[in-house]
């Protein structure tokens, strides 16, 4: 018998969900209702939780389908396991995630049939993967690279391991700047010279640049230096490293007040109960509460940070050591307070030089000097003060920045600087045996240059020597 189907069109506006999205339909004579999804009919007697039940199958069924395409197309390329080494490397995440109850409940959630791989199989498949990496980069160096400057430093870990890094610096094809990490790996106590010079060794064969290395730059540790003394080319010392030594140097004369405000920030730090009664302070005085910053002796510009917390909290500090009855040890006079402002203004100018001179992606060897000349000695030199205490400090440092100058003004510093189009020989006005040393460099390099390029006039040299001389860039010294 044929079905007789009517569309009922004289039915109130729909409000309900029933008819949002089912239509109303006589069939056979019987009223029905159809669902807007698909061909499937109930009778318009069929309650809401029956109808709501049915049309949010469809809502499971388009998710799903959504999630299988997704497995099934989009990772034609790259495999549901390299989606999860990435995740797990980018984010650093231990390997152990893959066997936590709630991480598998997420992807099962999205796949039932995925296959999660063990912990062993993703530490295989990272090891791989590096390899590969390793292979990528050694064909970039040796492909389109002809000169790399390298770079090394050696760590602690919280569990007290060592590691040493050592890094590629290089002019790439488009002529920009690139930093590539190349070895990270354990070096066990004593890392002495003759280790540290053996791993480094050991990491330019692997990716065979040993004929490609210009210098390498390091900080001024002994067992460094030592392990520089097995290479033929040039050993730089990290100008930011010899400002931090400079700073340590100084501060050596205010050794008892910044001992007094270590404690103070360390015990506030290291209690919960102290920390909670210091923010309740900070409250009290309507001072923005932030958390206590304490130095360590091997990281760059953390007293000159200290220093500057303390004094932003100065009030609450006071007022904490009158009511608290655990920092009533404590003792900060106006003498302190005016000391530390001090040692503020005199150690900011060597937080911006190491800010600057920490760039990785532009040249840093061309501003070392005009820092040297014109920033940090001058500002240090011009230091008056009625605390002998401060000269003293003053003296500490310019002699241990002294003590490195030989070293910050090598042939490459100086030829770098000639070569950046802000400084030229201007940056030597007032050193007249360092600008000829200058010239003479310069001379070297272009008529090596010249050698190779015997297009080039004989009497270019000096045409180009008249031009390199002109004002300080006043601007780039501002700031």
């Amino acid at each position: 018998m044929e079905e007789v189907v009517e569309l009922v069109s004289d039915l109130p506006e729909p409000k309900s969900f029933k008819w949002k999205n089912y239509e109303s339909m006589k069939v056979n004579g019987k009223n029905k209702l159809k669902c807007k999804k698909c061909e499937k009919t109930f009778s318009d007697k069929s309650g809401s939780k029956a109808l709501k039940y049915h049309f949010e199958t469809h809502l499971i069924s388009n998710n799903t389908q959504q999630i299988s395409e997704f497995f099934k197309k989009s990772l034609e390329e790259k495999t549901f396991e390299d989606y999860l080494i990435d995740f797990i490397a980018d984010g650093k995440h231990s390997f152990r995630i893959v066997e936590e109850k709630s991480f598998i409940a997420m992807i099962n959630s999205l796949n039932k049939n995925a296959k999660i791989p063990t912990r062993q199989t993703i530490k295989t498949k990272i090891s791989k993967k590096v390899s590969k990496k390793e292979i990528e980069i050694e064909n970039e160096l040796n492909k389109s690279v002809s000169r790399v400057s390298l770079t090394t430093d050696i760590w602690s870990s919280i569990s007290n391991d060592t590691y040493m890094s050592l890094t590629a610096h290089f002019i790439d094809e488009k002529m920009k700047i690139q930093n590539i990490l190349l070895d990270f790996s354990l070096i066990p106590h004593p890392h002495s010279g003759d280790e540290i010079a053996e791993k480094i060794k050991l990491t330019l064969n692997k990716f065979k640049i040993e004929d490609k290395i210009m210098a390498v730059t390091s900080d001024n540790a002994t067992n460094n230096v030592n392990a520089m003394l097995n290479f033929t080319f040039p050993h730089f010392r990290c100008f930011a490293h010899i400002m931090h030594l400079s700073v340590t140097n100084g501060l050596k004369n205010f050794k008892n007040e910044l001992e007094t405000l270590r404690s103070f920030v360390s015990k506030t730090r290291n209690s919960s109960k102290k920390t909670q009664e210091f923010k309740n302070l900070c409250q009290l005085l309507k001072v923005q509460f932030s958390k206590p910053k304490i130095d360590v002796i091997i990281r760059w510009n953390s007293t000159l940070e200290m220093i500057e917390w303390g004094l932003e909290f100065r009030d609450v500090i006071n007022y904490a050591i009158s009511k608290i009855d655990e920092f009533k040890m404590f003792r900060f006079t106006e003498n302190d307070w005016k000391i530390f402002e001090n040692l503020k203004k005199i150690l900011e100018p060597f937080k911006s030089a190491t800010q600057v001179i920490s760039g990785s992606e532009y040249v840093t060897s061309s501003i070392i000097i005009l820092l040297f000349d014109n920033i940090l000695i001058p500002n240090l030199i011009s230091l008056e003060s009625q605390n002998p205490k401060i000269l003293g400090m003053r003296n500490l440092m310019v002699e241990k920045l002294k003590k490195y100058e030989p070293y910050l003004k090598n042939d490459a510093a100086v030829l770098s600087t000639v070569f950046d189009p802000r400084f030229k020989l201007s940056n030597f006005d007032d050193d007249e045996e360092l600008k000829k040393k200058a010239k003479n460099l310069f001379s070297n390099a272009y008529e090596k240059i010249r050698a190779e390029s015997p297009n080039i006039e004989r009497n270019e040299t000096e045409k180009i020597l008249s031009k390199l001389n002109f004002s300080k860039n006043k601007k780039f010294l501002d700031k």
